[in-house]
């Protein structure tokens, strides 16, 4: 769903007895598969921790509490816990099983740093204003044209409809270095308009890929000023491992803006090569 206030409702829908499908029809708010089958299999590992740690910790039969994503907010029912048929061997399998606990771990870290930031910088979005943002987002917008295989020109894109009432609506907000910054409706619109097709949020992103591309906008003021607040632009550890994430960078652009590869590669080719 898009908000928490409709998972907590069909959850509290399914606990006083209603059917499951019933519920989904009334809420779910994403696509549905071709098969009509809201179904999911959940390998542990696989997912954003988060996601995983509601999940895993709901008994099976039970439904979960709800779960926040970056696109939307889901309700999910155990209906069956399978185990592996055959263990892996203890030895093989032991470096997958340590990259698993530490990519997870550094995943909560993150998300424990990102809501610290944001709790400390007061950052805001408005529920009310993302639904009606998301509502004016245009449906069906493609990136890429088909006939030419190239992203569409940003004129021919659609703009954002919004009722003109709406438009002085605060839509998000965050404090700075003493200041209050906020943004209405009517300012997201008139950026939105200009954007091009690959930083557009898309309408099947749902309210959650909203927020989440508000969020990331707001956190490239914030992330550099926790940073310098913490001291990270005068640490050498630090700034060893950005000079190193730059020339990365570098490296990567040259490669895709000057570094051309052939798409034919004939035996002469192979030869001089070899």
């Amino acid at each position: 769903a898009n908000f928490e206030s409709e998972t907590l409702a069909a959850q509290a829908m399914v606990r006083d007895g209603a059917d499951w499908d019933d519920a989904a029809d009334r809420y779910h708010a994403g696509d549905r598969p071709p098969s009509g089958i809201l179904e999911i299999t959940i390998p542990w590992g696989r997912f954003d921790v988060n996601f995983e740690d509601k999940v895993f910790s709901t008994p099976e039969g039970e439904v979960s509490e709800p779960i926040k994503t970056d696109y939307g907010w889901w309700l999910v029912r155990i209906e069956e816990v399978i185990q592996p048929e055959n263990k892996p061997d203890k030895a093989a399998a032991q470096p997958d099983v340590l990259d698993q606990l530490h990519r997870r771990k550094m995943q909560r870290l993150q998300k424990e740093f990102r809501d610290e930031v944001h709790n400390k910088y007061n950052v805001f979005i408005d529920d009310v204003a993302a639904a009606i943002v998301w509502e004016g987002l245009p449906e069906g917008e493609i990136m890429i044209d088909k006939a030419t295989d190239k992203p569409i020109p940003q004129e021919e894109l659609s703009d954002l409809v919004i009722d003109i009432a709406d438009l002085d609506m605060v839509f998000y907000s965050y404090d700075l270095n003493g200041e209050h910054h906020s943004a209405t409706v009517g300012d997201f619109k008139s950026r939105y308009d200009r954007m091009n097709t690959f930083e557009r949020p898309k309408r099947e992103q749902m309210v959650g890929g909203l927020r989440s591309s508000i969020l990331q906008r707001q956190e490239r003021s914030l992330m550099p000023a926790e940073a310098r607040a913490r001291g990270y632009f005068e640490d050498p550890e630090v700034l060893l491992k950005v000079d190193k994430k730059i020339e990365e960078l570098m490296v990567t652009s040259l490669y895709s803006e000057v570094v051309t590869i052939d798409d034919k590669v004939d035996q002469d080719d192979f030869a001089e090569f070899w």
